[in-house]
Formats: structure tokens, sequence, C-alpha cells
């Protein structure tokens, strides 16, 4: 991957260090203006733009996290606050250090800072010195390795486009992904209930410039965009709209200039949120330059986080590139703007400012704000008043030690060095001279600087004063009328239910009447329902009853044609083995007969032979006859069948022989 594509649009670094001077100066040398005050308080995190070579450059700075002293608590809550402000989490974390500072207590307060952003924070970490290494220190060692040796050493030759460099590398090697903090979902939590306020909240809004009719056109623009909501996507609804007379004015007094800033001010409630400065976008005249002047002493630099410069543009056709004195201009008042010409839609300057209040948490211009500076100015007065007064007694003191060597001195050997030496002493005088009128003007200056901030404050406090009190008489104004008009309308009431009283008890008792009728009704309906709820219930006991026995019935049908089946399958068994036992007593019967069949035919031979053997010859009586026919059908084995027929038929004049008996049994 490149270093093209390693870079990202937007560089968000984060900037630890223990001095407030030392921070802002590498701050400012990073953006190349005077973006951090070098007076701001120690526990302040502040977090200024930039765009740096067509990239926009975050910077949050945070002077006081790697002191040792400060607290468990103290650490955790700004490692959250530089986590919300580097939303959704730094491309760089910049640790300033000294070598000489460096010991095992400020490596053990730097760890546990560091491993609160995230286990992987030295990935992202690189340490900045502005010190040459005039000797090596062990403990500042150590934490280079950590940092992968990424190191860089500011000094007079040093040039922003090195340090960018450097943090392009860090981006490189995390190929573009931003420090991943842990518990960073918890940080975006508690700021949620923030924007959440910001979303509720209207807009207070002051376009100020010495053009008055660029402020006029962007007023009425606003007002008239605001007032169309269903032609524009929604967006916060505006609450105050002020415009701010043009301060370089060589007619008004520096009391009355103070007076029109802080009634600006002080007009919207509670504060100005965004502060609107419009400069055209042609080369801009003397007017122009002494304005944004004017506007930067009076209010100070906090205004840089409060205002957008609008950049007016006459023709239809809008360029985006801007010259050199645009851009230092915008840079000078802390790097928001916005191009607006008359083609360009309102929705989206009001997205930026939105997006600008996002960055600022909420935070507006108030009052309180406005006279903080001016109580800063004055404090610097004292100290340049300290500082002359001191001067003074330095010199006066000097001046006094040479005149009394002077006078110890010999006059007639010393003549040419005396002169040499009052000539000296006349000079120092007149500077101690010219350095009392400056004293003296300072102070007269200072004074009236003073007094009129004290009557401004007196001023101020009085007209808050004034507005509580008429908020209240109002208040209790509306409240005493609200009583009023409670109090007629119970009275009207009560007038009415006397007029109305006949009729009323009429009306209530045809309405007792019918909410009893209704009662009966309602109790007849129950009534009509819980019986038809309970013949319900019967058909369903009856119905589930019969459903019972038909279960039962079937059940026992069922049980009925299985012992029906079963009684079958036996009575066809048992009849199966009658016939295999008939079949076969039939096959014993049939051998038996044959058998027999055989005896009788042996004895049938045997008693022929006795006959034989007894009546000799042939005898052709009916006895012989009888006795071959019996012959014959012993032979054809019809005999059988047709003796136990008709056993009778063989002998009808009288009962068979012995031979007959043998065959019936």
């Amino acid at each position: 991957m490149s270093l093209r594509e390693g870079r990202v649009s937007d560089l968000r670094i984060v900037l630890l260090g223990k001095s407030v001077s030392e921070n802002s100066e590498v701050g400012n040398f990073i953006l190349g203006r005077a973006a951090f005050d070098s007076e701001a308080p120690p526990d302040v995190i502040e977090r200024v733009g930039g765009r740096l070579k067509n990239r926009h450059v975050i910077i949050i700075n945070s002077p006081q996290l790697l002191q040792t002293n400060i607290s468990d608590h103290q650490i955790t809550q700004t490692v959250r606050e530089c986590v919300n402000l580097s939303d959704p989490g730094p491309h760089v974390i910049v640790l300033l250090l000294k070598h000489e500072q460096c010991s095992a207590e400020d490596q053990e307060c730097l760890e546990k800072v560091l491993h609160s952003f995230s286990e992987q924070v030295y990935q992202h970490t690189m340490v900045l010195t502005t010190q040459e290494l005039t000797e090596t220190n062990d403990i500042l060692q150590k934490i280079i390795q950590k940092c992968a040796n990424r190191h860089f050493s500011l000094h007079e030759g040093s040039s922003p486009d090195d340090l960018l460099q450097t943090f392009d590398d860090i981006v490189q090697m995390n190929d573009g992904q931003h420090l991943e903090c842990e518990g960073s979902q918890n940080f975006v939590m508690t700021q949620q209930p923030t924007e959440r306020f910001l979303e509720g909240e209207k807009l207070n809004l002051v376009v100020c410039g010495s053009n008055g009719t660029f402020k006029s056109s962007i007023s009425k623009r606003i007002l008239q965009q605001t007032d169309r909501r269903s032609e524009v996507e929604p967006y916060r609804s505006l609450n105050s709209l002020v415009e701010l007379p043009a301060l370089f004015n060589n007619q008004l007094s520096e009391e009355e200039v103070m007076r029109k800033a802080l009634h600006c001010v002080s007009l919207c409630h509670p504060g100005v949120h965004v502060f609107l400065l419009t400069i055209p976008d042609a080369p801009l005249n003397n007017e122009d330059k002494a304005e944004m002047e004017e506007i930067q002493r009076i209010f100070s630099s906090r205004i840089n986080k409060h205002i957008m410069i609008l950049i007016m543009q006459n023709s239809e056709h809008q360029t985006a590139e801007l010259n050199e004195e645009t851009q230092s201009v915008i840079q000078s008042f802390g790097g928001q703007h916005h191009v607006f010409g008359p083609k360009t839609q309102v929705s989206t300057l009001m997205k930026k400012i939105e997006q600008m209040q996002k960055e600022n948490r909420g935070e507006v211009f108030s009052t309180e704000t406005f006279l903080e500076a001016q109580m800063k100015k004055l404090m610097q007065f004292e100290e340049m008043e300290k500082k002359v007064h001191s001067l003074e007694t330095h010199l006066l003191s000097k001046a006094e030690r040479e005149e009394d060597v002077r006078t110890v001195m010999p006059r007639k050997s010393e003549v040419g060095k005396c002169t040499k030496e009052e000539n000296k002493m006349k000079i120092l005088m007149e500077r101690v001279e010219h350095m009392n009128r400056e004293r003296e003007e300072l102070m007269k200056k200072h004074k009236e600087e003073n007094d009129r901030m004290k009557m401004m404050i007196e001023e101020e406090r009085q007209n808050q004063e004034e507005k509580r009190k008429r908020r209240e008489k109002e208040f209790h104004k509306r409240e005493e009328q609200y009583k009023r008009e409670i109090k007629e309308k119970e009275d009207h009431m009560r007038e009415m239910q006397q007029i109305r009283d006949p009729e009323e008890r009429e009306r209530q008792k045809q309405e007792e009447r019918q909410k009893e009728d209704e009662k009966w009704k309602a109790k007849e309906k129950q009534i009509s329902d819980e019986q038809g709820q309970r013949f319900n219930r019967k058909i369903e006991g009856m119905i589930r009853e019969n459903e019972i026995i038909e279960r039962e019935k079937q059940a026992e049908i069922e049980d009925l044609e299985m012992r029906l089946k079963k009684e079958r399958r036996i009575r066809e068994d048992q009849q199966k083995t009658f016939e295999e036992k008939l079949k076969l007593l039939e096959e014993q019967h049939a051998d038996e007969l044959k058998r027999r069949q055989v005896e009788w035919r042996e004895e049938y031979e045997r008693e022929k032979e006795e006959r034989k053997t007894i009546c000799p010859g042939t005898d052709d009586s009916p006895q012989v006859t009888a006795y071959r026919k019996l012959e014959t059908e012993y032979m054809s084995g019809e005999m059988y069948s047709e003796g136990l027929e008709r056993p009778g038929q063989l002998h009808p004049r009288g009962p068979p022989g012995p031979w007959y008996a043998a065959i019936k049994e």
C-alpha cells in the first residue's frame, strides 16, 4: 500500500504532556498558527481543527494528563473526554517528554494513562521532545522502544511537514485504522444525553461584519428558509438571529462599542451558539480588516470556537478555490468557513452549524464569557502596571546609587567622568519620566477601563435584575389573572347551578331511573347469560358423556370383534385339526377295511375249501347259489356297503351265519 493510500482525509491527534505552554507551542507548530492559548487553564482540554495539505487535522490538547500528581479518577475522566473529542478514535497519540523529567514515577504514570486508552495504544503512539538529547536517559529510551522507536526531536530547523510525514507513517503502519479505545461505547453513551439536549435546544445566531448589505442578505435568507420548513429538510429551530453593528466606527467611543457588543450577546439566551462573520470573496479592504481586528480584540480568542467565516459570492458560479488572504483569515478564526452564494441552500449552512455545535459539545458564548474575557484584559493591564512599577523602582534605585557615587568622588580629578555620569543620569531620568508618563497613561486607561467594566457589569446586573423582577411581576400578574378567571368561572357555575336546580333534579331522577333500568337490564342479561352458560356447560357435559359412551361402545365393539376373530381363528384351527384327524381316521379305516377284506377273503377261501371238503361235487342247491353270489359280491367290493345297509337281504329266510357277524363287526 502506498503512502497516498494509507493517508486518511481526517487525521485525529491527541497531544499529551505536562506543561500548557509546551503543549500549546507544539500544537501551534503543527497547525502553523496560534490556535492554542499558552495561558489557558491546565485542566481544560482543547480541540482545534485546521486544514493541512488538503486534509482536515484535529488536535486534542491535554496538557496535564502526564503529571504525576493527578488522581486515578482524573486520569479516567480526562481519557474519557479525549476519546469523546476524538470520536470514533485517535489516529496518533503524541507524548511530549523531556529527558530530564523522565523518572520511574513518570514512566509508571505514563503507562497507566496509555493503558487507559487501550492495550494496543503503543501501535499509535510516538514520542516528541523539544530539547536536544545531551545525555542518555534509560527510561526515555525504554518508552521510545515501546513506541516502535518512533521519536521526533523538535528544534529550530524542524518543519511541520516532517512531523506530518511521521504521522502519515504511523497511519500507514496501522492500515489507516484509528485506535479502538476500550470502553469507547461507554464513553459514547455518556455523550448521548448532550446530543439529545442539543437536538431539543434552539439556535442563537449573530451575523457580524463590516458590510451591512451582506448581513441583511444572509439574515433575510435564513429567516425565509426557516419559515418554509416544508420545503427543506428539518433542522433545529431558530431562537434568535441578531445583526451586530459594525464595531470599527470612528464616531463611537470605546465604551459605546463595548456596550453594543455586550448588548448583542445579552439578547441571545443562554448565549450565542455561532457567530457568522461575513467577508467578500474579493480581496479584503482596510475596513474589513479593521472590523475583524476589532472583533478579535473585543471578543478575544474565545470566539474562535464559535465563529464561522461566510465567504459571500455574488456570481452564480461558485468556486472552491480561495485566495491566500481569505485562507489566512479562516485559519486565524479557527478554521470553520462556508462559501455562500445566490444558489446556496440555507439547509446546508444549518447542517454545518449543527455539526459545529456538536464539536463544541453544546457550549455557548455567553455574557459571562464576554465579561471573563474583559476581566482577563484588566488582569493583563494590572500585570503590565506591576512590571512598569518594578522597572521604575529599579531605575530609581540605580539612579540614587549613581548619585551617591558621584557626590563621593573628587570633583577636580573626575570632572570628565562626572560629566559622562551626568549625561547618563540625564538620559536615565528622561527614560524614567517617559516611563512615568506612560505609566500614568496606562493607569488612567486602566482606571477608565476598570470603571467602564464595573459600570457595564453593574448595568448588566441591574438589567438582569430588572428582567428577573419583570418576569416575576408578569408571572404574578398572570397568576392573579388566572385566579380571577377561575373564581369567575366558579361563580358562574354556581349561578347556573341555582338556575338549573329543578331541571337538574328532574334530569337526575331520569338519569337515576335510567341507570336503575340499565342496572336491571344488565342484571337480567347477566342472569340470562349465566343460565345460557350453565345450559351450554350442561350440553357440553352431555356431549362429552356421549362421546365417552361412544368411545366405550366402540372399544367394546372392537374388543368383541377381536374376540370373535380370535374364536373364529380357534374354530378354524379346530376344524382344520378335526378334518386332519378325520382324514387320518378315514385313511386308517380304509387301511383297516383293506386288511379285513383280505382277512375275509382268506376266511372265505378257507370256508370254501372246507365246504368243498364237506360237500364234494357240484351242488346246485339254492344255498350253493347264495354262496356264489356272496363270493361275487366279495370280489366286486360291494358286500360291505350293501351288507351294512341291508344286512338281512342275503338271507331273507333267516339270520345270517357267523360270517355275517364278522363282517358287521
